[in-house]
């Protein structure tokens, strides 16, 4: 895998302090061994068998879930993570945000992006989850949220190499999702709004309206007699308020837009970073 090489030496780290800080079971043990060897098919059985002893460091779960990652069985390894979360204090940030590498290696965008936001939640200081949960909801179609993401990334890691690139980015991001936001509504005014109403009904209503606008005011004593052939039908008469069909022909802005050069789906996203980097 891509991150196995920088997983190893994270966790090789962790385990510098272990043997100071724990009493170990020969289980642990030689699994940390193996682990420190790179060797992960053989050193799972040992990690597996320390946690089913109990009493083991907090770093069995780190190690045993890299191991799994390392030999891609990712929902093992999402498995163990999700209950080093509960069991864990130190080690919950990595291991929430581990969840999250081993959610999308699976593809499944949802879940990584709530493991990352885990993470953050409990370290918002801690980079790596900010950087892959934007990778993650640009992937799915979440432009507005991937930008807030990568924008707080560089705030967290201003000398990031990968600083030039995501700063190519987001303008690219920014304009693909203009392009799928919503037109805003157009305000009519009150004489706009009359216009319009006037222009929908029908010829008969107009008449019906001109007339009584134009018709001199009744006399005190009652209105004049109105000849028959003056005499409208109203029921069921339509005023003109109800909606017209016009316009019904325009698109939303909801579906995909046309592919263009230079678009946020054209640019590779920033590499993600590596699992349980601290």
């Amino acid at each position: 895998m891509r991150f196995s090489y920088r997983l190893f030496i994270t966790a090789l780290v962790l385990s510098a302090v272990t043997g100071t800080l724990y009493p170990q079971g020969v289980s642990f043990v030689r699994g940390e061994s193996l682990f420190q060897q790179n060797r992960p098919e053989e050193a799972v059985p040992f990690l597996e068998a320390a946690l089913r002893e109990g009493d083991a460091p907090e770093e069995t779960y780190v190690y045993l879930a890299v191991c799994y990652y390392q030999m891609r069985r990712f929902k093992e390894s999402l498995e163990v993570c999700a209950s080093g979360v509960k069991a864990c204090d130190r080690s919950r940030k990595f291991l929430a945000y581990n969840a999250g590498n081993s959610a999308l290696a699976m593809g499944d965008l949802a879940a990584a992006e709530s493991w990352y936001g885990t993470a953050i939640s409990l370290d918002a200081d801690y980079a790596p989850p900010v950087l892959n949960r934007a990778n993650t909801r640009l992937r799915a179609g979440k432009l507005e949220e991937s930008i807030s993401d990568y924008r707080k990334f560089l705030l967290l890691e201003p000398e990031s190499g990968q600083r030039e690139n995501i700063e190519s980015l987001i303008p690219l991001i920014e304009a693909e999702a203009a392009k799928r936001r919503p037109p805003e509504p157009e305000i009519l005014s009150e004489d706009e709004a009359v216009i319009l109403v006037r222009g929908k009904e029908s010829p008969a209503v107009r008449r019906e309206s001109l007339d009584a606008e134009d018709a001199p005011p009744l006399p005190q004593d009652g209105p004049e007699e109105v000849p028959p052939e003056r005499i409208a039908d109203d029921g069921g008469m339509d005023l003109g308020m109800a909606g017209s069909d016009e316009g019904a022909d325009a698109k939303s802005a909801d579906g995909e837009p046309p592919a263009s050069e230079n678009t946020a789906s054209d640019v590779t996203a920033p590499a993600s970073e590596a699992p349980a980097e601290k």
